[in-house]
């Protein structure tokens, strides 16, 4: 189903109960082999000197691929949590290699997630489950990065979120941007919700906010569900917690300085 959880038709409990467990099976073995990949890339030394190297260019390219390939494919949380955590290793690793033909490979995985392989496909499977293992493939790239260097990903990964979500928005343009819109706005929430971000984000809350309150206005109802959460996920943000809100919350002037694209 739209979990990743089988559905039987035998009527033979006997059957039902093998396939389920080889089905578990399967996701374990999912589970430990993105961790065993993020092992490798972690511990083995990477391809400086192709005649010493353990481990290839063209390996390392495939591992990536097998990683988005999981995370793009699966809806189970667990699979998609471990297969998270594998690709963070990866993209670390080679962020901080000091090699610049692996170096630019998260850069290159990133482009690919934003492409019509992922942010911009426009099927239906896509968008289930708000954008099921999508965010999570984004997210260990947009992670990876140096919290003192300039952020590249980030910055990149955000424009074009932003300007997907806010396409469509004229009359008679829905249709052929909906989905895109909806993966973005989903992904979105993810990024404004992760702690390693969480100051990160900060000057794109605005921009996002105001697409929220567009989104609400939108005709489809997956876009207005969309916007709602990424809107859920800003106002925790910028607004805070109920504890923080008990302790004096936040005044106009406030919001408006950390949001100025609402300001009338």
């Amino acid at each position: 189903d739209c979990r990743g959880h089988p559905i039987f038709d035998d009527a033979d409990p006997c059957h039902a109960s093998t396939d389920r467990t080889l089905v578990v099976h399967c996701w374990l073995a999912v589970k430990e082999c993105s961790l065993l990949l993020g092992s490798l890339v972690t511990s083995l030394p990477l391809p400086a000197d192709p005649a010493s190297a353990l481990l290839t260019e063209e390996q390392v390219q495939q591992i990536g691929r097998i990683f988005i390939h999981v995370l793009l494919h699966t809806k189970h949380k667990g699979a998609i949590a471990k297969a998270q955590d594998g690709f963070g290793q990866v993209a670390r690793r080679l962020l901080r290699c000091g090699l610049p033909t692996l170096q630019a490979l998260p850069g290159q995985w990133l482009d690919l997630l934003l492409s019509e392989a992922g942010v911009l496909n426009t099927s239906y499977a896509r968008i289930l489950r708000r954008s099921a293992g999508l965010p999570f493939a984004v997210l260990p790239l947009l992670d990876a990065e140096d919290r003192f260097s300039p952020q590249p990903l980030l910055r990149r990964c955000m424009q074009e979120l932003l300007a997907v979500a806010g396409e469509g928005e004229e009359e008679g343009a829905e249709a052929a941007h909906e989905f895109s819109r909806v993966n973005a706005l989903n992904v979105m929430k993810y990024v404004v919700e992760d702690a390693q971000l969480s100051l990160d984000v900060q000057p794109y809350l605005g921009r996002a906010l105001l697409l929220c309150l567009r989104g609400f206005e939108h005709s489809s109802w997956t876009i207005r569900n969309s916007s709602m959460m990424l809107y859920s996920a800003l106002v925790l943000k910028g607004v805070g917690s109920q504890q923080q809100k008990r302790k004096g919350g936040m005044s106009v002037p406030e919001f408006l300085n950390r949001f100025p694209q609402v300001a009338p």
